[in-house]
């Protein structure tokens, strides 16, 4: 019987299939695989980055290059392509004014406008902020309140607590001095 490989799969069966070994020698022929792979890979991208290098940048592959790369931010670009050039190459590359690609554009004036709203922010310029100023005094206006209610109804607590008290002691001693009176007339 065959492995399923179906649309309903748990294991996709679309993908790239974990590698099974059944002695060290297979492992060690897949690392070995795997490092040349690597190799090329690393060549490669050294040969792109030159040919890059030399004609401008302009091409359909560089800017699919570019694209790949570009999650990281419009800097991050022009940095990973300046650690293998020399000096002067680097100086040639800074010099040169190449227009930004739509993506770097559009990046540059988002991390612009972003900036520009976090300056205005801590001036409290914003609506955002005068919307937080406003619902913050209200918080505090609302949380002064609840304290001088809570403080009003605690000495009302503590004066009625006081007040019964004093009842309590005033009954207790009316109720002693009857008994002393009583005492007074059953003497005579």
């Amino acid at each position: 019987m065959g492995r399923d490989k179906g649309k309903f799969n748990k294991r996709g069966g679309r993908g790239a299939t974990r590698f099974q070994a059944t002695s060290a020698e297979e492992i060690e022929q897949r690392n070995n695989r795997i490092a040349q792979f690597d190799e090329n890979r690393a060549k490669r991208r050294a040969e792109e980055d030159e040919n890059e290098g030399g004609e401008g940048g302009g091409g359909a592959a560089g800017g699919g290059a570019e694209g790949a790369e570009g999650a990281g931010g419009a800097g991050g670009n022009v940095e990973n392509k300046m650690e293998g050039m020399s000096l002067n190459q680097r100086e040639e590359a800074e010099s040169s004014e190449q227009p930004m690609t739509r993506k770097q554009r559009e990046e540059a004036d988002k991390a612009r406008k972003a900036a520009e709203y976090r300056r205005r922010h801590e001036l409290g310029l914003t609506e955002e902020y005068k919307r937080d100023m406003e619902k913050l005094a209200e918080v505090k206006r609302r949380r002064e309140e609840a304290k001088k209610k809570a403080q009003a109804e605690k000495e009302m607590a503590e004066a009625m607590e006081s007040d019964r008290k004093n009842k309590a002691a005033a009954a207790q001693a009316a109720a002693e001095g009857d008994d002393d009176s009583d005492d007074d007339d059953d003497d005579d």
